[in-house]
């Protein structure tokens, strides 16, 4: 027998879920035909505790903090994940420095998968953590799936500096990212933290860039060796990981 109150919770948080621009409040009543008085204080609830958030711009709720941090730590025990996971550790051993597995969420990054290399120094990052898109090659990675006026929108107040490098320039970005389509590969300079560097790939699931994969070190074990050899590398393990999204249809 289903329990009509925690039924209508899970009926918001799987329609808000399963549609990346959000809800306003009409078309989430409609969408899940919950009465709007009824409606209003779940709503409420969801967003005090932050599992999902209300964009002030656009009365729209979407998935909030709370929701993702349930979702990794079904991502640690996840099978599906796992086999993920052991292509990382291959790319992360291969390399000899840390990798990490993102998506994008309303302009952010998020860590959904990082494995540390052995390397004694380096960078420090957490699953679980965003950063601004434009700040990484990860990001940027997943940014290139986007035309011009889509990035627009998705970075209305413009691009803020978190370092000397970062790019603040959307028309930069707008290159940058028609270099990522061109070559496959996003680049960071220390745009994320002052000595970082790194290389992502996009990571494809049904013909569209779903999340990014990237290898990131200290900027000063920088060299156009290592550079084309963690090139090699992504492509390598990208492809890997393309396929198990294939057979497990997972992000």
């Amino acid at each position: 027998m289903v329990h009509n109150p925690t039924y209508r919770v899970i009926s918001i948080l799987q329609a808000v879920s399963n549609h990346q621009d959000g809800f306003t409040l009409s078309e989430l009543t409609k969408e899940t035909d919950i009465p709007l008085g009824t409606i209003s204080p779940i709503l409420k609830t969801l967003l005090d505790y932050r599992f999902l958030e209300l964009d002030s711009s656009t009365n729209k709720y979407t998935i909030g903090i709370q929701s993702y941090y349930i979702g990794s730590s079904f991502v640690s025990k996840n099978s599906t994940l796992d086999l993920i996971r052991q292509e990382m550790n291959s790319l992360s051993n291969d390399c000899n420095e840390t990798c990490q597995l993102g998506i994008l969420k309303k302009g952010q990054v998020f860590y959904l998968i990082k494995v540390e290399g052995q390397e004694p120094i380096r960078i420090v990052s957490e699953v679980g953590k965003s950063l601004p898109a434009y700040t990484t090659a990860l990001g940027k990675a997943i940014l290139s799936r986007y035309t011009e006026t889509e990035l627009e929108e998705l970075y209305p107040d413009g691009l803020k500096a978190l370092t000397s490098n970062t790019i603040t320039d959307m028309g930069i970005l707008k290159d940058q990212l028609k270099d990522v389509k061109a070559t496959g590969f996003a680049i960071e300079n220390g745009e994320s933290g002052e000595h970082t560097s790194c290389i992502a790939v996009p990571i494809h699931q049904n013909h569209e860039i779903v999340a990014g994969l990237s290898v990131v070190y200290p900027s000063f074990r920088e060299t156009k060796e290592k550079r084309d050899f963690i090139k090699a590398a992504l492509l390598k393990y990208k492809n890997n990981i393309e396929k198990i999204l294939v057979e497990h249809n997972l992000i």
